[in-house]
């Protein structure tokens, strides 16, 4: 190894600026040609033992932070070429809940710019397609829950609007079912299917939580800084966008209102709890898959209901707490699926299909495949 190498290495340790100190004995070992070191005079010798030493120092401190930075390079690097999953299957509660932080982080965007309402989308592909590279929909701007969207959009506007929230849903749910390790487990066609059955139970999921997070009270917040305002709220309360969608907005909205977010506020959710009950929601129900794939989604549901539990317990420092907050949680997955056949008829045939002429395979293929 070169000594300047060793230099820029374990500048903290050795001081070798000095010139070679010629005709000084080693304090060491009484051997010629010493140079100073830690304060004394020490030859090659004892100066390379220094250096190791020095370095497995270095090498120590680096250790304390390298599990992490190994993950988010990780994520990163899979982000970037497409692979998965990015949640690895053996990790304890505490780094399973780190790494969907992470990959949360990753897919929303919401950290890396303003939003944007113009981008390109197209619906012309499968689900298939879609799965393996999730941005032939849409690039991931920022998901933009906390940005409400002003002046109000003209009504005339709506249908290209939604079918921008939609493809960015779309690709944000689909990042997050590639994060999972158990999802790769079901066979190409039971994937598909599972993407079909979740995209509006996630979607609703992710209005109610930001509505909560978000303490918004005249309706639901949306991506892309939608505000849907609800039947019961005048229509000047609250400036965005007003949507009267008679057949599934004056059902969907007071349905997160009135059920889920308070089950929200009782289970104290924050982002933790968020992700897991969303990856919860993703096993919630292993009907119409096969036996092989219905046995992973039970067992992928029983994994992370235990994390839950586990994380809950580490947050709260109280068991009675952690199961009350525990049950209160584990009933939004329950309504979910409930209102999963009225809103994947209302909201995606009726609405989003038929009033705002929405179309293509990729929306055939997610609505009519139940």
């Amino acid at each position: 190894m070169k000594e300047e190498e060793l230099s820029d290495d374990c500048n903290e340790i050795l001081d070798l600026t000095d010139d070679l100190q010629r005709g000084e004995k080693c304090q060491i070992c009484g051997g010629m040609h010493a140079r100073r070191a830690y304060g004394g005079m020490a030859c090659g010798w004892a100066n390379f033992t220094a250096r190791r030493a020095g370095c497995e120092l270095r090498k120590r401190r680096g250790l304390i932070q390298s599990k992490e930075i190994h993950l988010k390079r990780e994520f990163q690097m899979a982000a970037q070429n497409f692979a998965r999953p990015l949640l690895y299957e053996r990790l304890e509660a505490v780094d399973v809940v780190r790494s969907l932080m992470n990959i949360q982080n990753m897919i929303t965007q919401d950290l890396h710019g303003r939003l944007v309402f113009d981008f390109p989308y197209s619906f012309e592909l499968s689900l298939n397609q879609v799965l393996h590279n999730p941005t032939a929909v849409c690039s991931r701007i920022p998901l933009g829950y906390d940005e409400p969207t002003e002046p109000n959009i003209p009504l005339e506007q709506l249908p290209a609007m939604a079918a921008r929230i939609v493809a960015r849903a779309l690709v944000h749910c689909t990042d997050l079912y590639r994060a999972i390790p158990e999802f790769w487990h079901l066979n190409e066609e039971d994937r598909i299917n599972l993407i079909s059955t979740q995209f509006a139970m996630q979607g609703m999921l992710n209005d109610y939580y930001h509505t909560y997070k978000y303490n918004f009270k005249n309706g639901l917040l949306s991506a892309l800084g939608f505000r849907t305002i609800g039947p019961d709220c005048p229509v000047n309360a609250v400036p965005g966008i007003d949507v009267f969608f008679e057949d599934t907005y004056n059902w969907y909205v007071p349905y997160g209102v009135k059920l889920v977010i308070p089950a929200i506020r009782r289970g104290e959710m924050l982002d933790e709890e968020f992700l897991l009950i969303k990856t919860i929601l993703l096993f919630s129900s292993a009907v119409g898959f096969s036996d092989v794939s219905a046995q992973v989604i039970r067992n992928a549901f029983n994994k992370y209901t235990s994390i839950l539990l586990e994380h809950l317990k580490n947050r709260f420092q109280s068991p009675s707490m952690a199961i009350e907050r525990f049950t209160a949680l584990m009933s939004v997955p329950n309504y979910l699926l409930n209102a999963s056949p009225k809103i994947n008829a209302e909201l995606g045939r009726n609405t989003l299909m038929k009033y705002c002429k929405l179309e293509g395979p990729l929306l055939e293929e997610i609505f009519h495949r139940q």
